[in-house]
């Protein structure tokens, strides 16, 4: 679609207008030959490719780019360790929370952890749950409520999954 002069006759009614000026760079910038030169540009001036797994930031360099991912890791801990006790506190409500989609959260996540955001969010709460058990009286039951698990079979069942030991054999190793 090329865009011509009278397109912008709105703007250009009233020539003290403060976007009068505005709009007659805007017509500049839009002839056909100045479009293809930007657009060449910025494909050489970013040459990361659609569905890389890498994190993109403002830098290109990889110091940045790890101080960025432990930034988003550190926000994401931060969530889900305030909403641990809320079983429905889950994926969307993460990257509602992040100011972001569910997918953009998920190829971050997977990029910088090789986990996706469900699984992320479980091993977090599973970690909390593991210092639970070895720092408090509680019971297993409490300690999955707690942490966000409507059924003490399921937490039972991830956490020995994740950690390859049941919920009261940890309990049981830290008392001996």
């Amino acid at each position: 679609m090329l865009f011509t002069k009278p397109n912008f006759h709105f703007s250009m009614k009233n020539p003290t207008s403060p976007n009068s000026s505005v709009a007659g760079d805007i017509y500049s910038l839009l002839s056909k030959e100045e479009l293809i030169i930007q657009l060449k540009a910025l494909q050489k001036a970013n040459p990361l490719k659609r569905g890389e797994k890498e994190l993109q930031s403002e830098s290109n360099t990889p110091a940045i780019k790890h101080i960025a991912g432990q930034d988003l890791l550190f926000r994401i801990d931060t969530l889900v360790r305030s909403n641990l006790n809320d079983p429905a506190f889950g994926n969307s409500r993460l990257a509602n929370a992040l100011g972001m989609s569910e997918s953009q959260l998920y190829r971050k996540l997977k990029a910088l952890t090789g986990r996706s955001t469900a699984i992320y969010i479980r091993s977090v709460r599973l970690q909390s749950a593991k210092n639970l058990l070895v720092k408090t009286t509680l019971t297993i039951a409490q300690v999955a409520y707690g942490c966000g698990f409507n059924s003490p079979s399921y937490f039972t069942h991830v956490y020995a999954k994740e950690f390859d030991i049941l919920p009261s054999q940890t309990r049981n190793e830290e008392m001996e």
